[in-house]
């Protein structure tokens, strides 16, 4: 880690201890402290002791896979940061969004570390050096699984956070008045510029309305 990563790794730390409840702090790194093979500094993982049969929680193996070690990996619950540690928790925030909305995989899910290398492949993720597995399969053919397109990854969010908000996507309530708020509305909330399928001031969730619209996968009460 180079002298500018500490400072920013140092900077992003206090950011965070001055955001959250210290109570929150102390148990998340109790938490990690207990994780087998967790050492190493925020982005400089310890690699050693880690192997593909290893299981962990999706959110511990998508830290490691954008280069935060792996008892640091509760950063990835929030979103703030400074240089290199905004941009790993960014890109591990999508990925795991990705496995959750895309293959049902939710952060706190358990996985054997194969899991990730085999759907990092699959999704063309870059991976760090020294992952486990990575120079193994360096060479390997491409797995026939295709992977689940981006945009299906999306419809998929979208229907859950409408059915999270107790709706119905096949019979939702009928819009009102012109210029009134809709269900639409409420779910743009939910996950524009929080979910990171879903970037803030874009017209991803728009679109994606609009697929499953023409689906029929969502439609009014009849």
């Amino acid at each position: 880690m180079t002298d500018r990563q500490r400072l920013e790794a140092l900077e992003f730390q206090s950011i965070v201890d001055r955001m959250l409840p210290e109570h929150a702090l102390k148990r998340r790194r109790e938490e990690s402290a207990s994780a087998e093979a967790a050492g190493g500094d925020f982005l400089s993982p310890d690699w050693s002791g880690l192997a593909l049969h290893i299981v962990m929680t999706v959110r511990e193996a998508v830290a490691l896979s954008c280069g935060i070690s792996r008892r640091h990996a509760w950063v990835t619950e929030h979103r703030v940061g400074v240089g290199a540690a905004l941009t790993a928790i960014q890109k591990a925030r999508e990925r795991m969004a990705y496995l959750e909305h895309g293959y049902g995989k939710p952060p706190d899910v358990k996985i054997p570390l194969e899991f990730l290398v085999d759907h990092a492949q699959r999704l063309a993720w870059d991976l760090p050096e020294g992952f486990p597995g990575v120079a193994a399969r360096a060479g390997a053919q491409e797995s026939a699984v295709k992977p689940m397109p981006r945009s299906r990854a999306q419809d998929a969010a979208i229907l859950l956070a409408i059915k999270s908000a107790g709706y119905d996507p096949k019979a939702l309530p009928k819009r009102s008045a012109a210029g009134k708020e809709w269900v639409k509305s409420e779910i743009r909330i939910k996950v524009a510029g929080v979910d990171p399928l879903f970037p803030r001031d874009s017209k991803v969730f728009d679109k994606a309305c609009e697929r499953l619209r023409d689906k029929k996968e969502i439609a009014e009460k009849a």
